[in-house]
């Protein structure tokens, strides 16, 4: 498929023409300041420390119909300034920091509201999808039992991307660590039980802002809305 590619500039305008009462938000350490978080849009690390972590929070304000939270499926898109992957942003398996990325379900902010009230299992893969790019899929369910309704008009935690700052200076540093990136939250989809009226929706709009930057990396802000695989094999444990 087609890669589109998004200016900042040209995203920054976006975002704000399509603010609206529904839509997704990506900032740094809290959900969106509009939804009483005190997120952030840029990421500065000066890279002078190997401990630490950095948490990114994928955030939905959702529009009415959604009875039902079991589940959620993220894509965020990350590219960085170099011409080729950073080796610090190298954290598949094969990697240069295989272990320096996670998500989390559970939070430790509660500014916006909370659908998986500690309930929620899941995960995430971390995938090359070009020269200087990754992609990151994250899902997560919890028991019908403890699913309740997402109110239109309120934000909501989806999910926590954490990266810990290892291997950021002195002796087997992984190079990159100073340069640029911004990263895209492409699509939030919400799985609700089979045959709940509404059925699951997908959020690829802005709220307030649907990107986040790390040591200003707006300009190369994009997005590579490449066909998403649906995780069925963990939403199926609680269907």
């Amino acid at each position: 498929m087609k890669k589109t590619l998004l200016i900042a500039g040209a995203l920054l305008a976006l975002t704000a023409s399509m603010a609206s009462a529904t839509g997704i938000n990506l900032y740094w350490n809290d959900c969106s300041p509009a939804g009483g978080g005190v997120g952030v849009s840029d990421q500065l690390n000066p890279c002078t420390a190997n401990t630490g972590a950095f948490l990114l929070y994928a955030s939905l304000n959702p529009a009415p119909g959604i009875e039902a939270c079991v589940g959620e499926e993220g894509v965020i898109d990350l590219q960085t300034s170099a011409a080729a992957l950073s080796p610090w942003w190298q954290m598949r398996s094969d990697g240069c920091r295989p272990t320096s990325i996670s998500t989390q379900f559970a939070f430790s902010v509660f500014n916006c509201g909370d659908p998986w009230n500690g309930q929620a299992l899941g995960g995430m893969d971390y995938a090359y999808s070009g020269p200087n790019r990754a992609r990151i899929r994250t899902v997560c369910a919890q028991p019908i039992a403890t699913a309740g309704p997402l109110a239109a008009g309120t934000e909501y935690y989806m999910f926590a991307v954490k990266i810990d700052k290892v291997k950021s200076t002195g002796t087997g540093n992984c190079a990159g660590c100073l340069d640029a990136a911004c990263l895209v939250l492409n699509s939030i989809k919400i799985t609700q039980p089979t045959g709940t009226a509404g059925g699951d929706p997908t959020y690829s709009t802005p709220d307030q802002s649907q990107f986040a930057t790390y040591r200003g990396g707006s300009a190369m802000c994009l997005a590579t809305p490449n066909q998403n695989r649906t995780w069925g094999s963990v939403k199926a444990l609680y269907r």
